[in-house]
């Protein structure tokens, strides 16, 4: 693995970033209202570079691999199978399983649907949830300067960890690119979801952040 991937005790690094304490009426938006019997929670990444238009849960949603490659949670019926247009054209619909919470990935000519596990949900930390789109690429995530997050996350896989809040910078890339890519995590709150998307090609990978939301917020994560 490239060296800045080298292990140091990850807690140590990220209680040196801790965030001030919530306040009340933060802490109240950690228990928002569920969806509805039956429902789920699924929302849409594209793995491409160029813009794309997906359909999904009965509307549209304009993607772009460079600007904003996931759509937030949409609230859908999971009484039956998800149907996924992706520009127009039909994809394999998608069994989901009511109550859960669900990444679908938008590849050449196909859909992957991830479930988002969320057995250990913490709300007094904050998630990091890191997803490798990159093809041939053996994938690993770190504190920049600093330990490592997540390691060999395999293509179209996740990884993920409850950390306290923090703002910090982070690299992640492929053991072909030593170099890897960059970003800064915003400044988190407890209960904050964060989604790390890497993406591009194994030489030239891309890391994208995206706070996850849910629609209308109409529910929690």
């Amino acid at each position: 693995m490239p060296t800045f991937f080298k292990f140091k005790p990850l807690w140590l690094a990220l209680a040196a970033c801790a965030a001030t304490p919530l306040a009340a009426q933060e802490i109240a938006r950690l228990y928002a209202a569920r969806a509805p019997a039956g429902s789920a929670y699924v929302r849409v990444v594209t793995e491409t570079d160029r813009p794309l238009r997906v359909t999904f849960g009965g509307k549209q949603e304009a993607l772009d691999g460079q600007r904003r490659p996931a759509s937030d949670y949409r609230i859908i019926d999971a009484r039956a199978p998800m149907a996924v247009k992706a520009d127009g054209r039909e994809l394999p619909v998608l069994p989901i399983a009511a109550g859960s919470f669900n990444t679908v990935i938008i590849g050449p000519g196909k859909a992957v649907l991830l479930a988002d596990a969320t057995d250990t949900r913490d709300d007094l930390k904050a998630e990091l949830r890191f997803y490798n789109l990159v093809a041939g690429c053996d994938a690993a995530l770190a504190l920049k300067n600093g330990p490592t997050v997540f390691e060999r996350v395999a293509y179209r896989g996740s990884a993920r960890r409850n950390i306290n809040p923090v703002k910090a910078a982070l690299r992640a890339g492929c053991a072909s690119a030593p170099d890897g890519a960059t970003a800064t995590l915003p400044a988190l709150k407890s209960g904050d979801h964060v989604s790390l998307f890497l993406l591009g090609d194994a030489a030239r990978p891309r890391l994208h952040v995206q706070v996850d939301a849910t629609e209308n917020a109409a529910a929690g994560r």
